[in-house]
């Protein structure tokens, strides 16, 4: 039905504020659109799948040897199938049924379907003698409908060793290692396959067009369009991964240590960027290929400790340190990135992401024009200094002109530092128990690093939109001096510097729990196994806050808070 829309009178300077006064003369009365161009688009949706399961398992000891065998397959296979159309020219007003349309402007927008299926078989073997030499081989081959025949199946084999050094005669017989309850050297090296990419992509696709086809003169055909190129060759994207370790208990098993060093290399990688040697007029997707390779490492520490600090009262202690880098090696890319120093392909050939990533990527900052003094010191030894085309002022940001031309623009845009990365990344968990009573507490921490204001706590003001507090502290003519943020009007204030970086360590209470375990008795009496309490809190603290105007956990200043919950609950064995 017709509607009429009105306009409420505002205030303010801006006159932005509303008011609950009607103007003394109405809008004009709205009519809805024509029935003939209104829409219906029914969908249907289809889904089915099953998985098949099947192990044997077989162990056997005989005097000091130990064999374990493990021999499984499965299967799974799944189909959907999604279909819509499209119906105009409504001929019964305000009903959204098939039948309130007229039925000779049916057509099917959508029509979608897909089947996949894996096939697979692992073993895995075990054996150890008098529980000082272990070595463990896994083996699976998986079949996959992503690839065609001939490129289907894929093997990934696994060897691990280990070296119990602590059961060993001469160690028990050094007396100075006597503190050493268990120490045991191991590694392990192997490949893993992933055929998570799209379906039957060795497969050709087409796409049956009736209304928006090739054009013929003035009008469109009924098409069969290409819609992506097929590879026939693709295959299975493989990782191969090494790690070594070490693994001890000393003091009575209550201090235990773990160390582990890896490295991980990535080969036939699924590559999506073909679609870039392709120019536009082509006119389809280009083939997706097995042709990316990635190397990563690093090192994970861990550290517990357990001590019983008095009668009835207990402490365990566990923290857990961890570094890792990666470098992509091989990449497609476009030849014309070339020429262009822009960050995108600064990203390309610059292969370490520690120094080669989005946060990372600004001006370089030299200070803030303090006084009007200092800025006519400074355009008189540089005359045709420029901050993005406008003349500097008291109280903008000044930059290096690292490209040498006088101005500065996004071509002084390059890497601000060796490493953004926390130098150690943390967690830990603190238990302490009292009688029935135990405190459990998770605690997550990075130290060093940096971390960069985000772009909407770098956005000024406007008639509609606020800001966040941190900018009472900025430039203004009655503080000059000791204002931390540039004016609102600084052109550069919506680009990344270095002056937005800060150091970025943060160390936060994630959850806590308290709990109350009922005494055995109490829960015969009740006719049960057994009764705790619980109260948990998550979201609770954060100690050490790199950006103070958000939480760590969320991208921006404007993401809705992370929410701080309290719980309380009951846990009954019967």
């Amino acid at each position: 039905p017709p509607f009429t829309l009105y306009n409420f009178v505002k205030r303010g300077n801006n006159q932005e504020l509303f008011t609950n006064q009607l103007p003394t003369a109405t809008a004009a009365t709205f009519q809805p659109t024509s029935a003939a161009n209104s829409t219906f688009t029914p969908g249907l949706s289809d889904n089915n799948s099953y998985q098949f399961f099947l192990t044997l398992q077989y162990n056997k000891t005989i005097a000091k040897h130990s064999f374990s065998f493990l021999a499984g397959a499965e299967q799974s296979e799944g189909n959907t199938q999604q279909s819509q159309v499209r119906y105009t020219n409504q001929l019964i007003p305000g009903v959204d049924q098939f039948f309130a349309y007229d039925i000779n402007t049916l057509v099917a927008s959508n029509l979608d379907r897909t089947a996949v299926s894996k096939r697979s078989g692992f073993a895995r073997f075990s054996y150890d003698f008098d529980k000082k030499y272990l070595i463990e081989g896994i083996a699976r081959i998986d079949a996959s409908s992503n690839f065609a025949l001939g490129n289907r199946w894929g093997v990934s084999p696994n060897i691990g060793v280990g070296w119990v050094v602590s059961q060993e005669n001469f160690f028990k017989n050094i007396d100075a290692l006597g503190f050493i309850n268990f120490l045991k050297i191991k590694a392990n090296v192997g490949v893993t396959g992933d055929d998570r990419v799209g379906v039957r992509l060795w497969q050709d696709r087409f796409q049956i067009d009736v209304t928006n086809g090739y054009i013929f003169g003035t009008t469109n055909g009924n098409s069969l369009n290409r819609s992506r190129l097929a590879n026939p060759d693709i295959t299975w994207e493989k990782k191969r991964t090494i790690n070594v370790g070490l693994e001890t208990s000393m003091f009575n098993n209550k201090l235990d240590i773990s160390i582990e060093a890896f490295q991980n290399y990535t080969y036939d990688g699924f590559e999506l960027g073909a679609n870039n040697q392709y120019p536009q007029y082509f006119g389809t997707q280009a083939p997706v290929l097995n042709y990316r390779q990635l190397y990563n490492w690093g090192s994970e520490f861990s550290i517990g400790y357990k001590a019983k600090l008095a009668k009835d009262w207990n402490l365990s202690a566990s923290m857990n340190f961890s570094y890792g880098n990666s470098v992509t090696d091989r990449i497609l890319y476009t030849a014309g990135n070339l020429i262009n120093n822009t960050f995108p392909n600064l990203q390309l050939f610059g292969t370490d992401p520690r120094k080669y990533n989005t946060s990372n990527y600004g001006l370089r900052n030299l200070g803030m024009f303090r006084t009007q003094g200092e800025v006519d010191a400074w355009m008189a030894k540089y005359p045709n200094y420029r901050v993005y085309d406008r003349i500097p002022q008291a109280g903008w940001l000044y930059y290096e002109d690292t490209n040498s031309d006088g101005v500065i623009s996004d071509s002084d845009l390059s890497p601000l530092y060796n490493n953004t990365n926390a130098f150690l990344s943390s967690g830990i968990t603190l238990n302490l128990t009292y009688k029935n009573f135990s405190l459990n507490t998770n605690i997550n921490a990075r130290f060093g690093g940096k971390i960069f204001y985000d772009s909407r706590a770098r956005t000024a003001p406007s008639k509609t939109r606020n800001t966040l507090d941190i900018w009472t502290d900025r430039w203004t003519l009655e503080n000059p001096m000791d204002g931390k943020y540039p004016r609102f009007d600084d052109p550069s204030l919506g680009i990344n510097s270095d002056f937005w970086a800060v150091d970025g360590t943060m160390i936060r209470i994630n959850t806590m729990t308290l709990s109350y375990k009922a005494p055995i008795e109490f829960a015969k009496r009740l006719g049960i196994g057994g009764a705790r309490i619980l109260l948990t809190g998550n979201n609770l603290w954060t100690i050490v806050n790199p950006l103070p105007y958000k939480d760590p956990y969320t991208s921006s200043a404007w993401d809705y808070p992370m929410l701080r919950t309290l719980s309380l609950g009951l846990s009954v064995n019967l």
